[in-house]
């Protein structure tokens, strides 16, 4: 919960492994807050949903169902 720490003044812990992804996520949610990572985090995630759901639907892969 990087935003909340942030939001209570709290500094994150940016080192170790990945620091780079750490301090990326450490400025989107200093700048958007709680709510606001919140709601980019559904936004990408619905995106990505919608994405994935078309690339489904306009798949030319024919199926076959095998019967006894």
């Amino acid at each position: 919960m990087m935003a909340r720490e942030l939001e209570n003044g709290e500094v994150p812990d940016t080192s170790g492994n990945r620091s780079g992804f750490k301090s990326v996520l450490a400025a989107i949610a200093e700048q958007l807050g709680f709510l606001g990572s919140a709601a980019l985090a559904v936004v990408l995630f619905s995106g990505f949903a919608y994405f994935t759901y078309t690339i489904y639907k306009s798949s030319n892969t024919t199926r076959t169902v095998w019967k006894k």
